[in-house]
């Protein structure tokens, strides 16, 4: 089962995978981590999942982690125009002293 909420995650477990010298077989894809998780909770299937979408205390799943897991990146996107709040100001600056920089800047 594959989530479907863009083509990143896919990829990065296609990619991984691939490099152990397998090709998963997707029978179900979806945007929903919940519709995978009750679908697995019904015995259709396997799932890779990001560990934050299953919690520790659901007896209705199974967990391991995996080895070498794919890994993913994050950003913060936000609009660059009209009115910013004291907080985003005090956050852009917190980023610039940790020397944190927009995509594309030098």
């Amino acid at each position: 089962m594959h989530s479907r909420g863009g083509r990143i995650v896919p990829e990065l477990v296609d990619d991984w995978f691939a490099a152990g010298g397998a090709e998963p077989r997707v029978r179900f894809a979806t945007t929903s981590h919940e519709a995978i998780k009750n679908a697995v909770r019904v015995g259709l299937g396997v799932a890779v999942v990001a560990s934050v979408s299953v919690r520790p205390d659901d007896p209705s799943l199974c967990t391991f982690a995996l080895a070498e897991a794919p890994k993913r990146s994050f950003v913060l996107t936000y609009r660059d125009t009209g009115w910013r709040s004291t907080a985003w100001e005090a956050f852009v600056e917190l980023c610039e002293e940790m020397r944190l920089r927009p995509c594309g800047a030098e």
